[in-house]
């Protein structure tokens, strides 16, 4: 009943694979590869191929394949449409739709496979047609082929790559086309019924029937690729012939008319992209010649639009995606938070605070963060200088350099941070920081950022901004303290010391066990990372300012908890 299928649900679950998942892929992409096998070798059928060692056991594996490949398609999950888009994962659900959608036409197809090994195999049922029928049906797996272009659809980020994929596709399937016809014809004119009358013709049935199978082959698609263009190089010679050689011109005329059509959209389309690109960079230089903008300058501007636009070809704007502007706000905020959160969860505050609050994570991802892309030599900020709208900073990719005063400078890389300090006081940037390639960087606007979490009145950002500010007390404000950040001891133990001052039951997460993190656990951290409260009298007025802008919208908000609670 409906227990034992929740039963079963509950057992198989852990053999259930993600559609998009690697090794599905793969196993996709195989199956691709034995489709093209298939096209390339059942109809070379009709010029009677000869079975060697390979052919054979490439038989066998495409039989196993895809008998393995019908018990893998009930262990694979689907997008469901009634959930919204979710991976549909139970077993039961996904075996189902299996049954109703895919298995009957799976069915045919391998057991034609099987059937063909019986019936080359049993002598008395060794019908050369009936072998060649059973395996045709074997192309009717090219509908496997459309996950793979869908993949690769997704995954090509420039339009001229796409174009010039979709032509060679064109080109192939043209090619594979002639191929089919081709070995056709042969089967024609080797017929008992189409090869009658062909006395008068003696050379072309000479060498049609006595040539070696490349000869053959050869004659036979020269035969039908003059047809796609009109020509005739020999005249049908009875009426079996002649109704082949008509319908492959009506077809040939059709296909020729439609490949010609898509050719010469796509080739135009490829000349309106490069045109429009010598366009905007030829504005851009006259632009720069009638300003008198020196020619050092002049470069660094045409990289970076070159930057820019590669990009955009990377990553699409959100801006150039029409159809996200008709979608939800809260889908939008979804959709934020799966590409922001892997990014600023780096820091150890936000990594853990979105394990108690990811309601708020979803809203700081959709309301305060921005991408930042910057070429090599642009400066992203200056020494002592006061943001006007002050950001922190998470580097995606790229290498930046960090000056601070006549120190040595520093090379900033992913998985560090920059300007922390931002979010919790008014702060001054202590060092100049500049690409040294191209880099893409996350922000977070810190006004917007106390905005969203006044909204969310816990107690954990208040501590951690007071104590902060307090380490930023404790070290030399000009000789100590840096934008620079990333994901080491002190960073750690400030966000954890918060949290468990909130909450005195808070629990390490398991990737920060059994490191040198263990002296938090035991409180043996010392006075140095201690929270301290009262007044925080700043060592320079700038640097340590105490977090009040952050600390006054939140505290008076913020509820009366329990330990518990919190």
């Amino acid at each position: 009943g409906q227990n034992g299928l929740c039963w079963a649900d509950f057992m198989l679950r852990r053999f259930m694979l993600q559609p998009s998942c690697s090794k599905r892929l793969v196993w996709e992409i195989a199956g691709v590869l034995l489709v093209f096998y298939d096209i390339v070798v059942i109809p070379l059928q009709f010029f009677d191929l000869p079975e060697t060692a390979f052919t054979l056991a490439l038989s066998w594996l495409t039989r196993l394949f895809w008998t393995a490949d019908m018990l893998l398609s009930f262990f694979t999950g689907y997008i469901s449409q009634d959930a919204q888009g979710m991976v549909e994962m139970r077993p039961s659900k996904v075996a189902w739709r299996y049954v109703r959608t895919r298995f009957a036409l799976d069915m045919v197809v391998v057991g034609c496979d099987w059937l063909e090994s019986i019936v080359s195999n049993d002598a008395a049922l060794s019908l050369t047609g009936a072998l060649r029928v059973v395996r045709c049906f074997r192309l009717a797996r090219l509908a496997k082929a459309r996950n793979i272009t869908d993949y690769v659809v997704n995954h090509i980020r420039s339009e001229g790559k796409m174009i010039a994929g979709y032509v060679a596709v064109l080109m192939m399937a043209l090619l594979l086309l002639i191929h089919v016809m081709a070995c056709l014809w042969s089967g024609v004119r080797n017929s008992r019924w189409g090869g009658a009358g062909d006395d008068a013709e003696s050379e072309w049935k000479q060498q049609a029937l006595s040539g070696t199978l490349l000869e053959r082959y050869v004659l036979c698609y020269h035969y039908i690729l003059a047809l796609f263009v009109g020509e005739h190089i020999v005249m049908p010679a009875n009426v079996p012939q002649r109704i082949f050689t008509v319908a492959v011109l009506v077809f040939a005329f059709v296909v020729s008319a439609s490949f010609v059509g898509s050719l010469t959209t796509a080739m135009t389309r490829l000349q309106i992209i490069a045109s429009q690109r010598s366009a905007q960079f030829a504005v851009l230089n006259r632009y720069m010649s009638d300003c008198g903008i020196s020619t050092p300058l002049s470069m660094r501007v045409q990289r970076n639009a070159q930057h820019a636009l590669r990009e955009r070809m990377k990553n699409i704007p959100e801006s150039k995606v029409e159809l996200l502007a008709l979608i939800s706000d809260p889908l939008r905020s979804e959709i934020h938070y799966e590409v922001y959160t892997p990014t600023i969860a780096r820091h150890p505050f936000f990594m853990l605070y979105n394990k108690l609050n990811p309601v708020c994570v979803r809203q700081i991802c959709h309301n305060t963060v921005s991408p930042i892309n910057l070429s090599r030599g642009d400066v992203l900020f200056q020494e002592f200088e006061v943001p006007a709208v002050p950001q922190m900073f998470f580097v995606c990719s790229g290498r930046l350099l960090y000056r601070q005063g006549l120190a040595e400078s520093q090379t900033v890389g992913c998985k560090q941070w920059l300007s922390e300090a931002a979010l919790w006081t008014t702060w001054a940037h202590r060092g100049l920081l500049q690409a040294r390639s191209e880099c893409r960087l996350l922000a977070i606007d810190a006004n917007r950022f106390v905005s969203i979490m006044t909204t969310f009145p816990t107690l954990h950002a208040v501590c951690y901004a007071e104590a902060f500010v307090a380490w930023l007390q404790e070290v030399d404000a000009f000789a100590g303290v840096s934008d620079i950040g990333d994901d080491s001891d002190r960073s750690r133990q400030l966000a954890v010391e918060a949290f468990t001052q909130v909450d005195d039951e808070f629990e390490l997460p398991i990737e920060w066990r059994g490191n040198r993190l263990h002296s938090i656990a035991s409180g043996d951290m010392g006075e140095h990372f201690r929270m301290r409260s009262g007044s925080m009298e700043s060592v320079a007025e700038l640097v340590t300012r105490p977090a009040s802008h952050f600390a006054r919208c939140l505290r008076p908000h913020a509820p009366s908890l329990t330990r518990r609670g919190r």
